[in-house]
């Protein structure tokens, strides 16, 4: 069974999450994490990790303001794309 992803964002300042898989990066203006729906990025001010359990999958994120909420691609889906296209530039 895949494992349940969750969003809950308050007053644009609060957020908490599950279905956390990683955290890939943080710092005050952007957190990039991969979840089990895909990577996702959170843009804002003055963002802090104040909970993370990688075990239950669970991370609570506070800031000043969340600006952005952004699901990616996941990133070997991007790279294959741009390897079929540069090798039938090659060819």
């Amino acid at each position: 069974m895949a494992l349940e992803h969750s969003l809950t964002l308050g007053n644009r300042q609060s957020l908490v999450l599950t279905g956390v898989t990683n955290v890939v990066s943080f710092g005050e203006r952007e957190i990039a994490l991969d979840t089990s729906q895909g990577p996702l990025i959170i843009a804002g001010e003055d963002l802090h990790i104040t909970q993370l359990n990688l075990e239950e999958a669970r991370i609570s994120i506070q800031g000043k303001k969340v600006d952005r909420l952004e699901y990616r691609v996941p990133h070997q889906g991007i790279k294959d794309k741009s390897r079929n296209v540069l090798g039938r530039l090659l060819k």
